[in-house]
Formats: structure tokens, C-alpha cells, sequence
């Protein structure tokens, strides 16, 4: 049975939407959910009680804390199946100390590649995006953002790069994007952001003629023809987000990694920035050598 991979937090109850989704792309699937839960507390999450009690005390009051977050949970998760109408079936893995991050990649499954991640708070581990990356699975980062009945999904691809001038990125991202789409039943629109430097201005016209021409050539190449494509224009950070808002996406398909062979680690300046504030749910894609 085919299994939607979801990582919590106990630091926070996960919102109604984050489960829905998650509990939506199962329900498609015909699969189940196992929750990973992140329960490593940091030094400014210790509580005075644990400075006071000894090690079974301590250790014994954080299960009683796990128990009650896992059943909060489910509760929450009955509700959403109730009111959306929706099967499901929910397994925990808790993953407790520093080396949670480890723990979680033994063990993540190679079904879908995909690992649902709750972005709602807007915070993810750098580390933990480095180590998706490594091993190649792509990060769906779930915001509080509500889905439609068929979410719009946009991939944004830059097959021009001068650093990936074999497009693997761009092949990656297309992928996913109609895996995801696929998933919901909904449309898959590719983008890309034509953007020129302002000492170029006067090849302006020229520059956004070959830009155009080029990712033309790459649709065609890939027989991606029957995929609409958006041209945005303007910077990544700026335009990307605008596109999303325009097309009412509920999904922004990324490159989760800088292209090229010298500098493969997890993010590049736009993804940074998106993280921060993102204007829908991120499909953060890792692409293989």
C-alpha cells in the first residue's frame, strides 16, 4: 500500500489544513499516512520540571507529553476525515534526540520520493533540507494556505541555466510537478521568469527574444507542448510570487538545489527568499546528478 509521508513537530499541533492536505493526497493514493514526529527538545524548550527531575522522571513526563500530543492529533485528523468525508489510517514514528534527522532518512520510504513537511510556522531546518537533498527526495512544505477541490500547480523551470546546460533540474521539476498534479487531478502550468540586468537594456528586446526561444526549444525537445507555459517577467523573487498569485496556485514547484556540480547543496537565493515568505505550498524538487 502506497504511503503519504508527513513530518510534525511537538512543539505545535499541525492545523486542520496541513492534515487535510496531507490526508487529501492519501485518500487519492488510496494510501496511508505515517507521521514523523520531531520530538528533540532544545535547551530553550526545557522546562524548569526538567531541570528538577532526575532522568526516568524527566523521560517518563516527555512520553506523557508525546501521548497526549499523538491523541490531539487524532482527534483533530477524526474531525478533518469527518468533515471532508474522507478514509484514513495514521502510524507514528517519533524520532527523539540531536540525531533525529538521521533516524528520519533511515526511515523514509522510496515509494513516492516525496516527504510532506508542516512550513506553517514558516521554519525548516537548513540541515534537514541538505540531508533531503543528498538523498535525493523532494520536500513538499505544506503552509495553512487552503487548497481548492483541484489546486492549481506551477513548475518553475529555467532550462537555460549556464550551469545545467543538460536541463536535469528542469527534467526533475516537470516530473514532480505532473506527479503532484496528477495526484489532485489538476492542471500543471510551467513558468519562467525572463528577467534582464539593467546594464543590458539596450539588448533588452533581443535578450528576451532568445530567452523565449529557448525555453520553446526545451518544451519541444521534452514533447512538453500540451503543458501551458507562463513567461514572467521580472526577478525570480518578485515574479515567481506574482505568477502565483495570478494563477491562484496552490502549489510552486522548485529547484531545491543550486545547479552545477561544484555547489550542490540545498537552496539558491530565490528558494531562500520563498522560504521565508512563501506564496503557496513549496515543492522543493532534488535533483540527481
Amino acid at each position: 500500500m502506497p504511503r503519504i509521508e508527513l513530518l510534525l513537530k511537538t512543539s505545535t499541533v499541525p492545523s486542520r489544513k496541513v492534515l487535510f492536505k496531507a490526508m487529501k493526497l492519501a485518500s487519492q493514493l488510496s494510501g496511508s499516512i505515517e507521521i514523523f514526529v520531531e520530538d528533540y527538545r532544545r535547551s530553550e524548550d526545557h522546562t524548569f520540571l526538567d531541570f528538577l527531575s532526575d532522568s526516568s522522571g524527566k523521560r517518563q513526563r516527555l512520553g506523557d507529553q508525546y501521548l497526549q500530543w499523538t491523541a490531539q492529533v487524532l482527534e483533530k485528523a477524526k474531525q478533518v476525515a469527518e468533515d471532508e468525508e474522507l478514509q484514513y489510517s495514521i502510524d507514528f514514528h517519533r524520532l527523539e534526540g540531536r540525531k533525529w534527522i538521521s533516524q528520519l532518512t533511515k526511515a523514509l520510504s522510496g515509494d513516492l520520493n516525496l516527504l510532506l513537511i508542516d512550513h506553517s510556522d514558516k521554519s525548516v531546518s537548513p540541515e534537514l533540507l541538505s540531508a533531503l537533498t543528498r538523498m535525493n527526495r523532494n520536500a513538499l512544505l505544506l503552509g495553512d494556505k487552503l487548497w481548492s477541490s483541484s489546486p492549481p500547480v506551477l513548475a518553475a523551470i529555467d532550462p537555460l541555466h549556464r550551469e545545467d546546460t543538460a536541463a536535469k533540474t528542469d527534467d526533475a521539476i516537470v516530473v514532480a510537478g505532473r506527479q503532484i498534479s496528477n495526484m489532485l487531478s489538476s492542471k500543471l502550468t510551467l513558468v519562467y521568469c525572463q528577467y534582464v540586468a539593467g546594464y543590458l537594456n539596450e539588448y533588452k528586446n533581443q535578450i528576451l527574444k532568445g530567452q523565449k526561444d529557448g525555453v520553446l526549444d526545451f518544451v519541444e525537445d521534452r514533447g512538453l507542448q500540451k503543458l501551458p507555459i507562463h513567461f514572467a517577467k521580472g526577478n525570480p523573487e518578485v515574479a515567481l510570487p506574482e505568477a502565483v498569485s495570478n494563477s491562484r496556485a496552490a502549489i510552486l514547484v522548485m529547484g531545491a538545489c543550486r545547479r552545477g556540480s561544484v555547489s550542490r547543496f540545498w537552496a539558491g537565493s530565490t528558494v531562500d527568499v520563498l522560504l521565508k515568505k512563501p506564496p503557496c505550498d513549496l515543492l522543493l524538487v532534488a535533483a540527481m546528478e
